[in-house]
């Protein structure tokens, strides 16, 4: 196959441009990888089991949304909603890490199903007893009935392990809603409070009726929480630019790639086209190579990112850590796009080089 031989008539210069094409795509692997694996932990945690997130109008994230006990009281007033438990959540600094989860919730009953409790009882609410992730039990090495110190003057006894699938709440822990407001200092207010609509209302007249009669909080479906959290936001258009910024920088390779290519060639170019080989098989042999050079570097990109991912997965780096190391189809498809974008666009430019090339004053080409 020609392109092939072409390429590999100089084997280091098309390695490196393939290593380049590679990193670009791995970077843009690792990162949306790392931001969808995020997202879905967070959908199956907290939103499978309510159809309604309320929180505070405004607020960037559910961590920095505050419900204040006036609010709640009007919420707990609109008709339609059938059961409404409130969460804190936040991070607390501990003897043994700087980052610590935790969540406090009003009743238990509601989220049973996400919690996945694997091992010994729920906690009692008027006593310091806490459930525990089972990544968090496995990190420490704590045992059940163990006693923890989440602060400087408060001990809490572990009577129970769960697993939510999330390896944010796995490695974090579950309490009652009194202790968790204690220990984040947030004795009046909390960030989210869960509905769930009662059989024969419609969510969207529910919501309406929140909206209308509290106009200091936001209502949104719980499949819809995601796309108004801000972080997301953030870090999908980080992806995005670093990404366009490194396949830029492959581009850039590649073309200067053919372009030496074509350079070296000029002369063999010539004779081809002296022979009767016409502008668009020229053209043709040009952007076959560059996405042959291109798709390669898209498949070691994959491994590359893969990688990365594994990597952060085993880390013991606060945030790097909660992902898993998968790659959805989807990612890997859209790498596969943008390779072959990656390599028609740069294709161009050269192509038209070599393409316009006189036969007769190739052929002289020194």
């Amino acid at each position: 196959m020609l392109p092939v031989k072409n390429l590999l008539r100089n084997k280091i210069r098309s390695a490196l441009t393939m290593l380049g094409v590679g990193l670009g795509v791995a970077l843009f692997v690792s990162v949306t990888a790392f931001s969808q694996n995020l997202k879905s932990q967070l959908q199956n945690a907290i939103t499978k089991d309510f159809d309604l997130i309320i929180q505070s109008k405004g607020a960037s994230s559910p961590l920095a949304s505050r419900l204040t006990p006036a609010e709640y009281r009007q919420l707990k007033k609109i008709e339609g909603i059938d059961a409404l438990p409130t969460l804190v959540i936040g991070a607390i600094k501990t003897p043994d890490t700087p980052y610590f989860l935790i969540a406090g919730i009003s009743s238990l009953e509601p989220l049973l199903n996400s919690l996945g409790l694997i091992d010994g009882r729920l906690f009692h609410p008027k006593k310091n007893e806490i459930l525990m992730g089972r990544r968090a039990m496995k990190r420490w090495n704590l045992k059940l009935n163990q006693k923890i110190s989440l602060s400087d003057s408060e001990q809490f006894i572990i009577v129970g392990t769960y697993v939510t699938g999330s390896r944010i709440f796995d490695k974090g822990a579950v309490l009652s809603l009194s202790a968790a407001k204690r220990l984040l200092k947030r004795e009046k207010n909390v960030n989210l409070a869960l509905g769930h609509i009662a059989p024969g209302y419609q969510p969207e007249k529910v919501m309406a009726a929140i909206q209308n009669s509290i106009p200091g909080v936001s209502v949104l479906k719980s499949k819809d929480i995601l796309s108004d959290i801000r972080l997301f936001q953030v870090v999908d258009l980080f992806a995005w630019s670093l990404s366009s910024i490194a396949l830029f920088i492959a581009c850039v390779f590649v073309i200067n790639t053919l372009m030496m290519s074509i350079y070296e060639r000029t002369k063999e170019i010539g004779i081809l086209m002296a022979v009767g080989w016409s502008r668009w098989m020229i053209t043709r042999i040009i952007f076959s190579e560059s996405i042959i050079l291109c798709l390669l570097g898209g498949i070691f990109g994959d491994l590359i990112g893969l990688l990365f991912i594994f990597i952060f997965s085993i880390s013991d780096i606060t945030g790097l850590d909660w992902t898993s190391a998968t790659l959805s189809p989807a990612i890997i498809v859209h790498s596969f796009a943008l390779t072959l974008l990656l390599g028609l666009v740069s294709a161009i430019h050269p192509a038209l080089v070599a393409s316009r090339l006189s036969p007769a004053q190739a052929i002289r080409y020194e």
